[in-house]
C-alpha cells in the first residue's frame, strides 16, 4: 500500500541525475527508499495473511457445501425411493380392498 508519505521518496528516486548528484546524497535517498520498502513489505504481509485466510475460509465453505449438497441428493433419492414404496404398497391396497 503505497501511502503519500512514500511520495517524497519516490518522487526524489525518479528525478535523480547521477551525473549531477553525490555519493552521500545518492545513499540517504536509498536509505529512505529502504525504510519505506520495509513498511511496504510489512504492509504486504498482513494483506497476504488476511487473504489467506479469506481463501481458507472459502475453501472450508466449499467442502462444506459440497457434503451438504451430496446429503440432500442422497437424502432426496431416498424419499423419491420410499415414496414410489408407499405409492405402489397404496395401489396394491386399493386394488385388493376392491
Amino acid at each position: 500500500m503505497v501511502k503519500r508519505q512514500h511520495f517524497p521518496v519516490i518522487g526524489e528516486m525518479s528525478c535523480i541525475k547521477l551525473k549531477d548528484i553525490a555519493f552521500n546524497e545518492i545513499k540517504r535517498i536509498l536509505q529512505r527508499a529502504l525504510v519505506a520498502l520495509g513498511e511496504l513489505s510489512t504492509h504486504w504481509d498482513t494483506m497476504s495473511r488476511f487473504f489467506s485466510g479469506v481463501n481458507q475460509l472459502v475453501e472450508t465453505a466449499s467442502i462444506s457445501t459440497d457434503m451438504l449438497l451430496k446429503a440432500i441428493k442422497k437424502s432426496t433419492q431416498g424419499t423419491a425411493v420410499m415414496r414410489k414404496a408407499i405409492e405402489s404398497a397404496a395401489s396394491r391396497l386399493s386394488s385388493s380392498s376392491r
